[in-house]
């Protein structure tokens, strides 16, 4: 009848035993835990500079084009700079000639490996085309003549 006694005193010391192992391993456990998520926070943190930092660096690619654009047009018309007002309109009349993505994907993805290319031929050739069809002399003379 001893025998019993002493295996559950054996069991009650081994399950003391594995119950130690289990929380000294849930504090390593929590110690990681907590270290993985700050470096969870740090990582998010990088991805938010990293796209912040794609983010301007496509808006001074879209204003180094835009400023060529001008550049172009005000050396195609013999001006020397463009006044912010003709400046807007000329991007705005750009803008609007660009395929829309969705009616006309093709065309839309070829303006867009040009414009990432840096493509100087696509100013050239909307400087050209918008000289030759005068909507910018249009324009101009409507302002001329109303100047409200």
């Amino acid at each position: 009848m001893t025998q019993p006694s002493v295996d559950l005193l054996l069991l009650t010391e081994r399950v003391s035993e594995l119950e130690d192992t289990v929380l000294a391993q849930a504090a390593v456990l929590h110690m990681q835990e907590t270290k993985l998520k700050r470096h969870a926070r740090e990582i998010a943190r990088l991805q938010q500079q990293v796209l912040a930092g794609r983010g301007h660096v496509g808006n001074m690619d879209t204003d180094r084009f835009l400023d060529r654009l001008d550049a172009a047009f005000a050396l195609a018309i013999g001006v020397g700079t463009l006044p912010p007002a003709d400046s807007q309109h000329l991007r705005a009349a750009f803008v609007a000639r660009i395929a829309d993505r969705h009616t006309d994907p093709e065309a839309h993805i070829v303006f867009l490996m040009r414009y990432k290319a840096n493509d100087d031929t696509l100013i050239d050739d909307f400087v050209k085309n918008y000289i030759i069809n005068g909507e910018w002399l249009v324009r101009l003379l409507k302002e001329l003549n109303d100047p409200d």
